[in-house]
């Protein structure tokens, strides 16, 4: 992995799945005492920071679109992640009043989000997933597309 190289910036391995990743960092944000002790912030999907600022990727995407194609009125959007920030970002602009057409989701083996509403419920379920396959670009690395 690489980062910053500012001293407060570390990179960790988890074993497990993202979403077990996920679990401790929630953790670390819900202990007080902790999160004020060494400054705990992040921007990352369930940060609402983060998904304000996706949210402006729609609009721009939208006009930028709509500039060039002067006919169209909604604009789709197709998304490889395997979590739910960036999607949800796009749902929020679309209930803001942006004319979205669909939004379709593709994942890979990190999918919460297709088991979530393939089933109605939030699953993890950490003996399927036994692990989650890492590569450069893992979320080009979509296998199940999902139209929400």
């Amino acid at each position: 992995m690489s980062t910053v190289p500012d001293s407060n910036i570390h990179c960790l391995r988890v074993e497990g799945t993202f979403d077990d990743a996920q679990d401790i960092v929630k953790a670390a944000f819900m202990d007080t005492e902790f999160r004020n002790k060494v400054r705990l912030g992040a921007v990352n999907s369930i940060n609402w920071a983060r998904v304000l600022a996706q949210m402006t990727y729609y609009f721009y995407s939208y006009y930028r679109v709509t500039d060039q194609a002067k006919g169209v009125k909604k604009v789709s959007f197709s998304v490889p992640t395997g979590n739910f920030g960036d999607i949800l970002a796009g749902f929020y602009a679309k209930k803001m009043g942006l004319p979205v057409g669909k939004l379709v989701v593709g994942t890979n083996e990190n999918d919460i989000l297709h088991r979530f509403f393939s089933s109605g419920t939030c699953i993890t379920d950490h003996k399927r997933i036994t692990t989650l396959l890492s590569t450069t670009l893992y979320n080009l690395n979509f296998t199940y597309p999902l139209l929400v």
